[in-house]
């Protein structure tokens, strides 16, 4: 029984301290802004952003020149042949100039440098968010979440001039009812009408209030406005753009909820890395204490086990996971068809592979030189003790014959003085 207990020990031992070590060193790697700037640099992508921006502006600036030429009232016509060559030759000044002028201003304002510095501020801004380093950004406290979206969309007219009272009139700044026996005051307050008078709100307090606030007004009144509104709607067909935004707005709201998720999942692993590691740490001195000899080299025999995972984890991630995730996923679907040229996507595709790669490889090649490490020492405290171990054995066995050498000269040496007497 207390080997099957030491072998359990130490399957534990193995697998908590793989996962300690492996997740400390890619949540290290994950939450390092230097793996994703360096990456972005190497990947050639702040290039390829300036060339489209550039090509882009190059586009609308043209488009606008020779628009301002028709404009102007400069036209062709057939019988004008100083007309047509001034028309010709704004255009070909438009066509072949304009370009020269938006790179000129772009290096001038140094926008390749401009979107690499606010690139790499956002990152380290984000990086810090989601570790808890940083308070959650003032724009993203107002987004509203998707329940308050929903709500937002089946409120009535009823519902938001119960709204406009209750802010009126300073009900919204009410704080929290302290115990029952006011939340009931106050509560008899507003069936008496005297809802001026409150003191304290709360959830069951505030259905009342509304109640209350939307019987003192006429029905007809609720209608009209309702069926003046849903006319002006019809009337500029609002309604799909309507549609659409709350559309947007509910997607932005569950992505803004998916970060707060993940947000919370990488503060947590902070203290269940630790938890994993002190776990590991027990169960270890668990199994060395059920050993009854050779503990150092059991302790050995574990950390060689856990590198050998870890290595073989950290060369998976660094050499197979990049390319199974870039035959895997269709970066040309990022891109909306016909947004940019084809060159340009092709370019731009090269990039974030380039940069999805860098950036999974500098996440994993740590976990790949820890598990070698561990595997290495652990391989040098084996061998340590295996030589010392037969160091002893050796110092015994010679001590061993020592004495059986003095013991064979003792006796000659005891026969020799009998036959002298």
């Amino acid at each position: 029984m207390r080997k099957v207990f030491k072998y359990i020990l130490i399957v534990l031992a193995v697998i908590l301290t793989v996962g300690s070590l492996s997740l400390f060193t890619v949540r290290q790697k994950l939450l390092d802004p230097d793996v994703y700037t360096d990456a972005l640099r190497q990947s050639g992508i702040y290039e390829e952003i300036t060339d489209i921006v550039e090509d882009q502006l190059t586009r609308e600036l043209i488009d606008v020149g020779k628009t301002a030429v028709a404009e102007l009232g400069i036209q062709e016509k057939e019988d004008d042949v100083i007309n047509n060559v001034l028309v010709w030759l704004l255009n070909t000044i438009i066509d072949t100039q304009t370009g020269t002028l938006v790179s000129y201003i772009s290096d001038s304002v140094g926008l390749e440098n401009l979107v690499q510095q606010v690139s790499e501020k956002a990152i380290l801004y984000a990086l810090e968010w989601l570790s808890g380093e940083r308070e959650t950004p003032e724009f993203l406290k107002y987004v509203p979440t998707k329940a308050e979206l929903e709500a937002v969309r089946e409120i009535n007219v009823a519902d938001v001039i119960a709204l406009v009272t209750r802010r009126a009139i300073g009900i919204e700044d009410l704080p929290e009812c302290a115990n029952r026996e006011e939340l009931i005051t106050n509560l008899n307050l507003v069936k008496d009408g005297r809802i001026l008078k409150l003191t304290c709100t709360s959830p069951e307090l505030d259905e009342v209030i509304n109640q209350t606030i939307i019987r003192l007004i006429p029905q007809e009144m609720i209608v009209t406005v309702e069926s003046t509104i849903q006319g002006y709607i019809d009337q500029a067909n609002l309604q799909p753009i309507i549609d659409q935004a709350f559309t947007i707005a509910i997607q932005v709201a569950e992505e803004k909820e998916m970060l707060e998720q993940v947000r919370e999942y990488v503060i947590a692993s902070k203290q269940v890395i630790i938890w994993m590691f002190v776990f590991s740490l027990l169960t270890m001195i668990g199994a060395l204490l059920l050993a009854e000899s050779k503990r150092l080299r059991l302790f050995a025999i574990i950390y060689f086990i856990s590198g050998i995972i870890i290595l073989v984890k950290g060369v998976f991630g660094y050499s197979a996971l990049p390319y199974i995730i870039l035959n895997t996923v269709s970066f040309e679907d990022l891109f909306v068809s016909g947004a940019l040229a084809p060159a340009q996507t092709a370019l731009l595709i090269e990039s974030i592979k380039l940069l999805t790669s860098s950036i999974i490889q500098n996440i994993f090649s740590p976990t790949m030189y820890l598990g070698l490490i561990m595997a290495a020492v652990a391989a040098v405290i084996w061998i340590a003790d295996f030589i010392a171990r037969r160091y002893d054995f050796y110092k015994k066995t010679k001590n061993y014959f020592k004495g059986l050498k003095r013991s064979h000269k003792a006796k000659k040496r005891k026969k020799s003085s009998k036959k002298k007497k």
